[in-house]
């Protein structure tokens, strides 16, 4: 795994436990972005378990919200989380796709 995804993981995490409770300019943006950066460490053997682990997340953030007391910061952090897997997934398919489409 290269320097520059483990910074880019490292990062999205903090941005998105932070961005549960501070309001943070265009952190879906920023969460993306280092999704993407982050998807350059992915592994072959690891990508169907990314993809996977993507849409987990995004639709079990919609639903904690339910937990008293924290539910609402905990599901604000799994978006967030979800948020940098669906760039990090986007990274991945469309890497992909350059593979698929070079002569």
């Amino acid at each position: 795994m290269s320097q520059v995804a483990m910074i880019a993981r490292l990062i999205a995490v903090l941005v998105a436990i932070v961005g549960a409770f501070v309001g943070i300019p265009y952190a879906a943006t920023i969460l993306i972005v280092l999704g993407v950066v982050a998807s350059v460490g992915v592994e072959e053997d690891q990508r169907v378990l990314l993809l996977l682990s993507t849409m987990v997340l995004m639709a079990a953030g919609m639903q904690l919200a339910v937990i008293p007391a924290v539910g609402d910061v905990v599901a604000t952090i799994i978006r967030n989380l979800g948020l940098a897997y669906l760039g990090a997934s986007l990274g991945v398919i469309l890497t992909a796709l350059a593979r698929r489409l070079k002569p």
